[in-house]
């Protein structure tokens, strides 16, 4: 059970890491006629994100098995990226929106693993948030941040799809960034413009990423789990 649960909690990051970089490539690849200082200002704000959540993607697949914890903040880190890169209008619809759906959901597999009961149980109360929130939003009135802000553009997506917060709770960060949702009376979507330059949140998590593969490099990995009483006899001899 374990081994599968790494497995597929490894691939679930892998996914997520490859085509958040394929969506980044596609964005640069869309600017590549304009002039130089407005391809760079491009990348800055909006396409940067996406290689940013790539990169995070893959650090946490390749730290999952032996340092569960560095993973989980890259995967954690990674989501937000997504999230804020998922607005960006230079990747087509598909590819924007598989990297969008793969970067919300493969850090819960992350959180999950290595299984126990408490981790299962906090992600199921967050997968359970986001299927019923079409039913809560019938009874509560939701801030309008959590609301609007879908998966890529609200009107190219599935009306079920569009009714569920899928990037929740990385949206929690990816909001204001975005947007300003959190101050945002407005009950259109996608009114008010940039907010915080995206450079503010990608750039820290690029840093703290960094510094989760630097430290994972010096110190030397342990496995990370349960081990029988074959395995703690070993270690007392």
């Amino acid at each position: 059970m374990r081994r599968a649960l790494l497995v597929a909690a490894v691939a679930a990051q892998l996914v997520a890491g490859l085509l958040a970089l394929a969506a980044g490539v596609v964005a640069t690849q869309a600017t590549s006629g304009l002039p130089a200082d407005l391809r760079l200002a491009d990348f800055l704000s909006e396409t940067a994100s996406w290689y940013v959540g790539a990169a995070l993607f893959l650090l946490a697949a390749a730290r999952l098995r032996a340092r569960p914890l560095d993973a989980w903040v890259a995967a954690m880190l990674a989501a937000v990226m997504i999230a804020i890169a998922s607005v960006n209008p230079s990747v087509p619809g598909p590819l924007a929106l598989a990297a969008t759906i793969a970067g919300a959901l493969a850090p819960w597999l992350a959180i999950v693993f290595p299984l126990s009961l408490r981790r299962l149980v906090f992600v199921a109360l967050n997968l359970g948030f986001i299927v019923a929130m079409p039913a809560i939003a019938n009874v509560v009135e939701l801030p309008h941040w959590l609301r609007t802000f879908a998966p890529i553009d609200p009107l190219t997506i599935p009306s079920w799809l569009r009714a569920l917060p899928l990037q929740w709770p990385w949206i929690v960060l990816a909001a204001p960034i975005t947007y300003g949702f959190l101050i945002n009376t407005s009950t259109e979507c996608c009114v008010s413009g940039p907010f915080i330059p995206p450079i503010v949140a990608y750039l820290p998590a690029a840093v703290i990423g960094a510094i989760i593969w630097y430290e994972g490099r010096r110190r030397s990995e342990k496995p990370y789990g349960w081990h029988g009483p074959a395995g703690r006899a070993t270690r007392r001899g």
